[in-house]
């Protein structure tokens, strides 16, 4: 497990010196047949990019991850993820979150032949080397031959850097673990968070076509969407990773305020506000009836 110095360093140094000492580690660590990662990639507005410590934390993992540049600032974070090693995939013309991680699941799924893909955001710092290997035995577990998603452990921490954040981090990190514990023991489905979760590609294939035809624009509560994609468009199930070896230390959405974390929490357009502030882009968030991209308009007959 990574220590608090360890997780203090990887906070605070700057990228350029993170890529310039660990690059070789980096490569020497992503194994090319090991299980994907995949990581949408965009700086926007935050004071800097956090993918070197990210890509760090997954080395020696037995993953490979794949960056996908996702805004109009692609150069940095495809830079970062060539020079550590990482496969970093063009940035889709749809500059959304739903976008890069479809191209990812094409990239791993369809080319590569994987079932089993993992996902983290690019201010995750995953904590345990043994991280992959237990979210993918927690997918074997319970898919059944059917698609299947888990989701993992998240501590949130901002590092003091967006207001008053410190006692909001505790917050929400307890009240996150406190939920997940209830419905592991509930036996209930998890509540996906994009920051560290994990899918199983059926076979037959159920699940990437779904998955390929989510609505490109959404950028907001996506992960809610692969929850309702899996569980009521696939037929699948759900598991809980509840192991510390699962968890990952994550930013998260970047609230100033306990007063903007609650109203964002109830109100979808106050959340796409604060995003807008912090990533430099309107949102569209995920409302229940959005999943899939919108049919063309019908033409008209043509009159003879």
């Amino acid at each position: 497990m990574l220590r608090p110095n360890q997780i203090d360093y990887l906070r605070t140094e700057t990228p350029d010196t993170l890529v310039a000492e660990y690059a070789s580690y980096c490569k020497d660590g992503f194994d090319p047949d090991g299980t994907p990662v995949i990581i949408p990639a965009r700086k926007g507005s935050q004071k800097k990019i956090d993918l070197p410590a990210t890509l760090i934390t997954l080395a020696n993992n037995n993953v490979m991850p794949y960056v996908i540049p996702n805004g109009p600032d692609s150069d940095e974070p495809a830079a970062i993820g060539l020079a550590m090693g990482a496969r970093v995939l063009p940035t889709p013309s749809t500059a959304t979150k739903t976008a890069a991680l479809q191209l990812g699941v094409q990239a791993a799924v369809e080319e590569e032949k994987h079932q089993f893909v993992l996902f983290v955001d690019a201010d995750a710092l995953v904590l345990s080397q043994s991280w992959a290997a237990v979210m993918k035995r927690k997918l074997q577990e319970i898919n059944r031959g059917k698609p299947a998603m888990v989701s993992g452990l998240i501590l949130f921490d901002h590092g003091g850097e967006y207001g008053q954040t410190t006692m909001l981090d505790h917050y929400r990190s307890a009240r996150k673990l406190m939920i997940d514990g209830l419905r592991t023991v509930k036996h209930k489905p998890p509540m996906m968070n994009g920051a560290n979760m994990g899918l199983y590609f059926d076979p037959e294939g159920l699940l990437y076509s779904n998955y390929s035809t989510m609505n490109p624009e959404l950028s907001m509560r996506v992960d809610l969407a692969v929850q309702d994609l899996v569980a009521e468009h696939s037929g699948g199930t759900g598991g809980q990773a509840f192991n510390p070896a699962a968890m990952v230390m994550s930013r998260g959405d970047r609230f100033q305020s306990f007063r903007e974390y609650r109203a964002g929490n109830r109100d979808a357009a106050q959340r796409a506000e604060s995003y807008a502030r912090d990533y430099g882009s309107v949102r569209t968030p995920y409302d229940g009836t959005n999943l899939f991209r919108p049919l063309p308009p019908a033409q008209p007959e043509a009159i003879h």
